[in-house]
């Protein structure tokens, strides 16, 4: 019996690189993903991401599941396996030292998001390819998966103490601060998606490039970082060429010739 294989790829750095205007994969990129369908593989995605930011990069492309907001979210072949949101009471009061800050805030949602009108975080999100149709000005979801905070870099140190119930990472180039699950990563969601696939970790193979990789790369069978990544990370792979040369692409089809498919 032919075992089941999982390849799983990282958005920012791996796949696009809005930064440098790769806003999409590219079309060999898709071709890649439908030959690796047809040969047995199951093609997934697993990003910081949520849906609302992947699907117009991906252009409606079908994968079989989905490892979202470093696995807060994990979708496969369309259950939700895991969902889970920010704490809301953490939410409210992260929402309270804004207000009282009067600093700007946006929540994502599993499927859309709520900002403030006339702030950075509406064209911050417009530029890293987020579904616009999908926000709201006038209300909010109360299970909110992201949360971020527009505050000037000389002022996030003054603020971010309050916020140890969260993982934070920072867009220096728009002022924001942003606020994740602290009790998820993308290692937690590939063992669920693992455990329900029975799948041997020896046939698993990752693309990525951030150090939020690092548990995923130490658990997959072959792990693939990409030569953009930081250099501390190149230990934890094989190093591909970067994203802009279409390095993950080239990769794949080493891998399918390597196996003969």
């Amino acid at each position: 019996m032919k075992k089941k294989k999982l390849i799983l790829f990282d958005m920012d750095g791996t796949l696009i690189d809005w930064r440098q205007g790769i806003d999409k994969p590219t079309k060999q990129m898709f071709e890649a993903f439908q030959k690796l369908r047809e040969h047995g593989f199951l093609v997934m995605i697993a990003s910081g991401r949520l849906l609302p930011l992947i699907t117009v990069p991906l252009r409606g492309f079908e994968f079989d599941g989905y490892l979202l907001s470093d696995g807060a979210h994990v979708i496969l072949n369309g259950e939700e396996i895991i969902k889970e949101p920010l704490d809301h009471g953490d939410v409210e009061r992260t929402i309270s030292l804004a207000r009282s800050l009067t600093l700007e805030y946006g929540l994502l949602f599993k499927d859309g998001a709520y900002l403030q009108k006339d702030g950075v975080i509406a064209p911050f999100l417009k530029k890293a390819n987020f579904d616009m149709n999908k926000i709201n000005y006038e209300k909010y979801d109360d299970q909110v998966f992201k949360l971020y905070i527009h505050c000037q870099k000389k002022k996030q140190n003054e603020i971010i103490e309050q916020f140890g119930c969260f993982n934070l990472a920072f867009e220096d180039d728009y002022d924001l601060i942003e606020i994740r699950n602290k009790y998820h990563s993308k290692a937690s969601g590939l063992k669920a998606i693992l455990t329900r696939l029975e799948i041997e970790t020896e046939n698993t193979y990752f693309f990525g490039d951030g150090f939020n990789d690092v548990e995923i790369f130490n658990m997959v069978g072959h792990p693939y970082v990409m030569e953009n990544a930081a250099p501390e990370l190149y230990q934890y792979g094989t190093i591909c060429q970067p994203v802009e040369a279409d390095g993950a692409y080239l990769k794949v089809m080493e891998i399918l010739a390597e196996e003969n498919l």
